[in-house]
């Protein structure tokens, strides 16, 4: 446990970044916590966490990334302002890393942690005219035989100067504008990059004269990639001193890798908001970002009211873990905003050539029935093409850092999408309305066939708890506004285009 554990804010995020693996037991306890998740659904889940993190720190025989953390701290007070400095040291495979941050109060009342000997520069205003901060770190480095992958060492302690943009304090959120790399080409690390939504969007990064980075895991298969032209960094999101050297060398993160299908509550947590805040980590200590995007989902926000769409400015209320852990993810981007623009997007259901999820409605079209619950419940929806513009978009463009909804300008009823597929298909179909209580029943069979072979599974108990909502709505005003965004497909059209290759991928 770390001493200062209790310490807010970005401390704390850095301090975390030099643990080892990542499980990641305080921030899954926080989250689920702070979100008011139902902690017994998830205690058989952290308590194998639990035990494999007892497991890990007794094999733990040599210094490993967090295995000496040290936190120091002293007040100072200074012409009306409280300024709290603190020392985070740690090892990194091998290497001794020392990290000042300081931790001011202006006399507005904002807050947030800086590294120490940071001095504003050009007034405060970037090249582009920006909100630009350039920022002075002391790191000491020592040179060992065993220093990491991508980890550079030094014999002497170095000043280096690295350029960081944003607000000044991670609090909520005030429409501060940082600058948007407009049309020149730049270097992007894209994580999800062999999925379906990755595909679009290195796509379109690539059309737009940007060199683009993946991470893929060792198993991944990115032969279309390489041959893209796409450069590709086998990694593990779970190991920190993989992902420094990538970071490194990018000036723009997507981060639309995204764990939505998991074998358990915990991998939610996991793959959603521990990824999202190590790679938010790294780059604080080793990046040089101007933009970070994430793509979250609108199950983010929960369930929209009848007749209302969501919007930006109402509150959060996520129903599902997918869901908490989506937002808990967000929040943690959102507190770093103060080194570089966020831009978090949430999408709905994507659809699309490529897109398996919908493969089951339309085979169900084939056969001329339908199931559907809550078949006059509406639903927003996107095609992959149109979220890759909008993540292009995010990146490119000057925007206030923040959350902006991403969907077509309508949404449409459950029964109108079954209606487009069965046209798509060539047949009329019926739609038949499936009770909630059944709806539940299906998907907790899923779930345990899914334990009992051990592999996850699509619809389980926490998919039900967003697809039973009659409502999952969203209105993109604020996007196509600020963006320069506008979705240029629709269903009914996209439809087509699925089923044509769904045939021709043998997948149906």
């Amino acid at each position: 446990m770390l001493d200062g554990a209790r310490d807010p804010g970005l401390l704390e995020e850095l301090a975390h970044g030099f643990r080892a693996d990542g499980l990641g037991l305080e921030h899954l306890d926080r989250h689920l916590a702070a979100e008011g998740a139902l902690l017994g659904e998830a205690d058989d889940a952290h308590a194998a966490l639990a035990e494999r993190a007892a497991a890990d720190e007794a094999r733990a025989e040599e210094p490993r990334l967090g295995g000496d953390l040290a936190l120091h701290g002293r007040p100072d007070r200074r012409a009306g302002r409280s300024v709290d400095r603190r020392v985070v040291e740690g090892r990194e495979g091998g290497v001794e890393r020392r990290l000042e941050l300081r931790r001011g109060h202006g006399a507005d009342g904002s807050a947030g942690w800086s590294r120490a000997g940071a001095r504003p520069a050009d007034g405060g205003r970037g090249a582009r005219g920006g909100p630009l901060v350039r920022s002075t770190v002391r790191s000491t480095v020592r040179s060992s035989p065993k220093a990491a992958p991508g980890v550079r060492t030094a014999r002497r302690r170095s000043r280096a100067a690295r350029p960081w943009s944003g607000r000044a304090s991670p609090g909520p959120l005030r429409p501060s504008r940082t600058p948007g790399i407009g049309s020149r080409p730049m270097r992007v690390l894209v994580t999800g990059a062999t999925g379906f939504l990755g595909g679009h969007l290195v796509d379109r990064l690539l059309a737009r004269g940007h060199r683009v980075t993946a991470l893929a895991r060792a198993t991944s298969r990115t032969e279309e990639l390489e041959a893209r032209g796409v450069e590709v960094v086998r990694v593990d999101l779970a190991r920190p001193a993989e992902l420094a050297e990538p970071i490194r060398r990018a000036e723009a993160l997507v981060h639309a890798a995204g764990g939505g299908i998991v074998r358990d509550v915990a991998g939610f947590y996991r793959g959603n908001t521990e990824t999202t805040r190590r790679l938010l980590e790294v780059a604080a200590v080793h990046g040089a970002l101007h933009r970070f995007v994430l793509v979250s989902s609108l199950a983010a926000h929960g369930p929209s009211a009848p007749g209302r769409p969501a919007r930006e400015e109402d509150p959060d209320a996520p129903r599902s873990h997918y869901g908490k852990s989506k937002r808990a993810a967000e929040q943690a981007a959102l507190r770093h905003a103060e080194l570089f623009g966020v831009t978090v997007l949430r999408p709905p259901a994507l659809y699309g050539p490529g897109e398996h999820r919908m493969v089951p409605l339309f085979r169900a079209a084939a056969r001329g029935v339908v199931p559907m619950v809550h078949p006059a419940g509406t639903l927003s929806l996107l095609s992959g093409r149109d979220c890759a513009e909008a993540i292009a978009r995010a990146l490119e463009a000057p925007h206030p850092s923040g959350v902006y909804y991403v969907a077509e300008p309508q949404p449409i009823t459950r029964r109108a999408m079954a209606e487009a597929i069965g046209a798509a298909v060539g047949r009329r179909v019926r739609v038949l309305p499936v009770p909630g209580p059944l709806f539940a029943g299906i998907g907790a069979a899923s779930e345990l066939a899914g334990r009992l072979r051990d592999r996850p599974v699509m619809l389980g108990l926490d998919k039900v708890r967003d697809a039973s909502r009659p409502h999952q709505a969203c209105a993109p005003t604020r996007a196509m506004k600020t963006l320069g965004w506008t979705p240029r497909d629709r269903f009914a059209e996209g439809a087509r285009e699925a089923w044509d290759d769904y045939r021709r991928r043998g997948w149906l």
